[in-house]
């Protein structure tokens, strides 16, 4: 089960700088002059990046219909991603931590808090396929992009083993129903598991995998990571004493860029489609709003042994890793688009890093309008 008190910390993602979004973008001289320029130079051009940031629609999961996504996927798909990043913790991620679960309590809170499924289905396919998930990961490399098509059901069980949940679920969905009840390979629980990650009222399935078919991507990137958990570990006791009774800290939930937030997130319930909603989230002027709420409280709270400072400094460090596993993502797909799907609280951050890279081109919400 969850660790209440851990995972309301990090879900808060109390931390960072209002200055981050008032700073000026980095001059074109921050590289050499003998690369600047060329990345929009080389036929190709550079790799673009759109970064979705949205809200967690498990928040409407009683309310929630498919089809108020279908104007938001009608745009995503006209920008045409060669591949879809999405906030879920990646297979080498749940290694790692796995490999350090048994000397750290903090670690078997993530795991559990952010990877029970994986790992449950994981585990069940490693035990069926007899091994492990770092071989598990290399046979899905082999499988994944091999043509014509992969035995699908293998290849989800093998994804499984890898814990890449997300591109298990994506190839569960393209399998036809009347292969699925007829298949062996992917026991009863598994498969009743799978069907019901795809009813899940969640980014992932809503708009990644959705767009993924959509498009006949064969695969999803999972790219979540986590701050340095041994360093949140010793400013934990003082954050959540703050966040109890800190009156900055406990006037950020209504801060008025949240207020309207409910507003507009009802006005568009109301209306059948959640397009407003994420023009709105994916707009500067909502960012900075919620960067100064959210993130710049950290700079205004000075608590005597700076641990609010310190948190900023790990939720910096929490997207910098992000961004560096897009990145990876990046590297596959030279000259192409790449879609991400974060929580909206990541995206100034994934944008500033990334806008930094030599050959990244960010491509802002807005410019998708006439696409």
């Amino acid at each position: 089960m969850r660790n209440a008190r851990f995972i309301a910390i990090i879900a808060l993602g109390l931390a960072a700088s209002a200055m981050l979004m008032t700073a000026p973008a980095p001059s074109s001289d921050r590289f050499p002059t003998c690369v600047t320029g060329q990345a929009a130079a080389i036929p190709s051009g550079p790799t673009r990046v759109l970064v979705l940031g949205t809200f967690h629609l498990r928040q409407i999961k009683d309310r929630f219909d498919p089809a108020y996504l279908d104007s938001l996927i009608e745009r995503l798909a006209a920008f045409r991603p060669a591949a879809i990043a999405v906030e879920s913790m990646a297979g080498d991620l749940i290694m790692s931590l796995e490999g350090r679960s048994k000397d750290s309590a903090l670690v078997r809170e993530v795991l559990d808090g952010f990877a029970e499924t994986q790992r449950k289905l994981g585990h069940a396919a490693q035990a069926q396929l007899q091994t492990d998930a770092s071989s598990a990961a290399a046979e899905v490399e082999k499988r994944l992009d091999a043509s014509p098509a992969p035995d699908r059901p293998a290849l989800v069980m093998w994804l499984l083993a890898a814990y890449n949940h997300p591109t298990a679920v994506l190839q569960w969905s393209l399998i036809p129903t009347a292969e699925k009840t007829s298949q062996t390979v992917v026991p009863h629980e598994t498969a009743a598991a799978l069907d019901e990650a795809l009813r899940q009222v969640n980014e992932t399935p809503a708009l990644g995998i959705r767009l993924a078919a959509r498009l006949g991507l064969r695969r999803l990137y999972p790219v979540d990571d986590f701050e340095d958990l041994e360093a949140i570990g010793r400013i934990l006791p003082v954050l959540e004493k703050e966040a109890a009774q800190n009156p900055l800290l406990k006037a950020v939930t209504n801060s008025p860029v949240y207020l309207d937030d409910k507003g507009r997130l009802e006005a568009a319930i109301a209306g059948r489609d959640l397009l407003p909603v994420y023009r709105v989230l994916n707009s500067a002027e909502r960012v900075r709003a919620d960067v100064d709420a959210q993130w710049g409280v950290f700079l205004r709270t000075h608590f005597p042994g700076g641990e609010d400072r310190g948190r900023l400094a790990l939720w910096e460090n929490r997207n910098l890793k992000i961004a560096a596993r897009i990145q990876a993502v990046c590297s596959a797909y030279p000259g192409r688009n790449v879609l991400v799907i974060y929580g909206a609280a990541h995206k100034p951050f994934l944008e500033k890093y990334l806008s930094q890279a030599m050959n990244t081109e960010i491509v802002r919400f807005d410019d998708l309008k006439g696409r």
